[in-house]
């Protein structure tokens, strides 16, 4: 699944050397005595691999970040994760600034608010709108983003 994001939603072709590097700077392992709770190494491949732009109001621009040197995107599990671990899937992610972020999590502002958001990106993101689908066994955007809303963490 990660290889058809890289490579088809991302555009981002990887060679073998590049793969080893990127698993190298993520910290990606095999160890045995790995948990089992969220994978920060999705999160930290969808934010090398997807564009620094936020799914909800568009910008381009935060605050650079010390570490990497880009600018700061959070990334939002868009059903949260609090609802099971197989929602740490990358086809259940995008980045949100910093505000948009915090305006989706519950009760943070009204919930037509909240509903909206969730609609634009289940809109502009077809990979997030079907694995909603998928996952919510609903067809209907408008119920899958009122699901959504229910679930927020």
């Amino acid at each position: 699944m990660l290889n058809f994001f890289t490579n088809y939603i991302y555009e981002k072709k990887l060679t073998p050397v590049a793969i080893e590097e990127l698993r190298k700077r993520l910290g990606f392992t095999t160890s045995a005595s790995e948990k089992s709770n969220r994978n920060r190494t999705i999160v930290e491949l969808f934010s090398e691999i997807s564009e620094d732009k936020c799914a909800i109001c568009g910008t381009t621009k935060t605050f650079e970040n010390k570490r990497t040197g880009r600018q700061h995107f959070e990334i939002h599990h868009v059903i949260s994760y609090k609802n099971g671990v197989e929602l740490d899937n990358i086809a259940n992610l995008v980045k949100l600034c910093p505000t948009c972020h915090d305006m989706l999590k519950k009760n943070a502002t009204a919930k037509g608010e909240q509903i909206k958001a969730i609609i634009k990106i289940l809109s502009e993101h077809a990979e997030i709108l079907e694995f909603a689908k998928s996952y919510l066994q609903i067809d209907d955007i408008n119920d899958i983003a009122e699901e959504i809303w229910e679930r927020l963490g």
